[in-house]
């Protein structure tokens, strides 16, 4: 019974927040760089949440801010940027996780900590890229 209580729990929180589209997939020549900026959104109805992103897999894709702290449904940027070193396909993750999670009032610590907490469970996805230098 609990574990299809925390399978429930799972399935219905994972996607607390929202990126307007999910492809880099930029062109470009060698010794050039290309850009794209992101929104993401916060559709946590209850809480501020933050978001730390970051790359993995090239040395040569940034992102920036590496941190958004979005209210209840509030939206923010981020972009995406890299730089052609070598011709080919290249790939990389993005990863976007959920830091801290920030109660709206005051209230609901108090009654969390009377009550012997709250389970708090962090998100954190790794979204495949890739961008083709020519």
């Amino acid at each position: 019974m609990k574990r299809l209580i925390l399978y429930f729990l799972s399935v219905t929180v994972v996607f607390s927040f929202e990126i307007d589209e999910l492809k880099f997939n930029k062109e470009m020549k060698v010794g050039e760089t290309a850009e794209k900026i992101f929104k993401l959104t916060n559709n946590n109805p209850d809480r501020t949440v933050s978001y730390n992103l970051r790359i993995e897999g090239d040395r040569n894709v940034k992102v920036s801010p590496a941190k958004i702290v979005l209210k209840k449904f509030e939206s923010g940027y981020y972009s995406i940027k890299a730089t052609g070193k070598r011709k080919g396909t290249h790939h990389y993750k993005l990863i976007v996780e959920e830091g801290d999670i920030i109660p709206d009032k005051k209230e609901e610590i108090k009654k969390s900590n009377k009550t012997g907490g709250s389970i708090t469970l962090k998100r954190r996805v790794a979204i495949e890229q890739k961008y083709k230098v020519n």
